[in-house]
């Protein structure tokens, strides 16, 4: 099978039930004190054996990423799968950092209601505040608008535009508007890299800066920052992505970097065990208040909240989401949160066969927390081992042992190197 199969595989008709004979798998029983990071939950634990089979079955068809899972408030997978690096041989491990894309976005939405907590600014603020100098039908476009995908604001393509958030602004105002502010729903990544040049306005620091003290440091994530920032991260040994045999570099150092259309909407480097204390920094007031967490998580057009996508599920319950991808480099990655259910999935990934591979995971293993069934790739075969030839057996040609009826016919022995100039075997009539 060819690595490019990997998506087709994951959604193969080869379907096994993984519930037991009960009828389902028994749910982890919740614990008083909090998961840890370092360590798995019990490696008995019938729902993380059966997400750590899949995972290794998924590896073996080419996928480099990690995946961290956390049932009724336990952490039952934890762990990295593939290569980092493939040249010089490194594994992924749950702290490896990736490129996660669009779930950047909720980092840019979090860093303005922090500024809304420390009376910088208000979501209901428009542009006009921060760019006196914006023509009034940007002017007059809210952050809330914003952080929404109602602006209507032309776009910029990620990598594309000047450095500067000035300068960004400046380009973005130039660009036709799409639909009047508040009148329409387009996702929108400039939308995003505006807000970024916001937050570094009001807050009076770069970006990436305001991100590490007032998000990062809180939340105790030690392997995530703005890609602007990646010295924070010293000696860290990033992953590097792929899409077949292309290397895209590695994920602190991406090629786009260089303009702001990259901040914002997407540049955010982490780990899983990063976006798992992000989670458990989000369960608290730590980092945000009660009130500014209402805010993050109200959905509004499209379902779309702040940074978020709040859906109902089938089962009545709600799911709290965003994915990201950047194509074609091959980064991708999800944050799944099934609060009602007490599942919370997240997934990266550095290789891209067809689609990004994150995504595709992270419905299986909440499928399997769930309680479902999933599709699974075929285990990987057993390497065969070479027979050895009995003692004082007379070797044929090659090495091989000998067939039982010469050298010619069915039972002949295969020559571990062809013959520069092999006999033809000539059948008896």
């Amino acid at each position: 099978m060819k690595k490019t199969d990997i998506p087709s595989i994951l959604h193969a008709v080869l379907a096994i039930t993984l519930m037991a004979a009960s009828g389902s798998l028994p749910a982890p029983a919740p614990r008083s004190s909090p998961p840890s990071i370092a360590h798995e939950g019990d490696e008995a634990d019938a729902i993380g054996a059966v997400m750590r089979e899949y995972l290794r079955r998924v590896e073996a068809f080419g996928f480099a990423g990690a995946a961290a899972v956390e049932v009724d408030g336990r952490l039952v997978v934890s762990r990295g799968y593939g290569m980092a690096d493939r040249a010089r041989g490194i594994a992924v491990t749950d702290e490896t950092p990736f490129y996660v894309a669009s779930v950047s976005k909720q980092f840019t939405a979090a860093a303005v209601l922090r500024l809304e907590m420390e009376g910088r600014l208000r979501t209901a603020d428009t542009l006009g505040r921060f760019f006196p100098g914006a023509p009034p039908e940007m002017a007059r476009i809210t952050l809330h608008q914003l952080l929404t995908h109602t602006a209507g604001v032309g776009e910029i393509t990620i990598g594309e535009g000047p450095a500067d958030a000035e300068d960004f602004a400046r380009a973005v105002f130039a660009l036709p508007p799409r639909f009047a502010p508040g009148t329409g729903f387009a996702y929108s990544n400039t939308g995003y890299a505006l807000l970024a040049a916001v937050v570094q306005r009001a807050s009076g620091e770069a970006f990436g800066a305001y991100l590490h003290r007032a998000l990062f440091a809180p939340a105790g994530m030690t392997r995530t920052a703005a890609v602007t920032h990646a010295d924070r991260l010293p000696g860290v040994r990033d992953a590097r992505a792929y899409r077949g045999g292309i290397d895209f570099g590695g994920a602190l150092r991406p090629e786009h970097t260089g303009a702001w259309s990259a901040l914002g909407g997407t540049g955010v480097v982490t780990s899983v065990a990063d976006l798992y204390r992000w989670e458990r920094a989000l369960r608290d007031t730590a980092v945000l208040s009660a009130a500014a967490k209402a805010k993050l998580f109200a959905p509004e057009r499209e379902r779309y909240a702040y940074g978020w996508v709040v859906a109902p599920t089938r089962r009545g319950t709600t799911r709290v989401t965003h994915d990201g991808l950047l194509f074609p480099h091959g980064w991708s990655a999800a944050f799944d949160r099934y609060a009602d259910e007490g599942v919370v999935v997240l997934a990266v990934s550095g290789t891209f066969e067809r689609e990004g591979l994150a995504a595709p995971v992270s419905r299986d293993l909440a499928r399997i927390a769930l309680g479902g069934s999933v599709a699974l790739p075929p285990a990987p075969l057993a390497p065969r081992r070479a027979r050895r030839r009995p003692a004082g057996a007379p070797a044929g040609r090659g090495g091989g042992p000998r067939s039982r009826r010469g050298r010619c016919g069915p039972g002949r022995a295969r020559r571990a190197r062809p013959a520069p100039r092999a006999r033809r075997c000539r059948r008896r009539r």
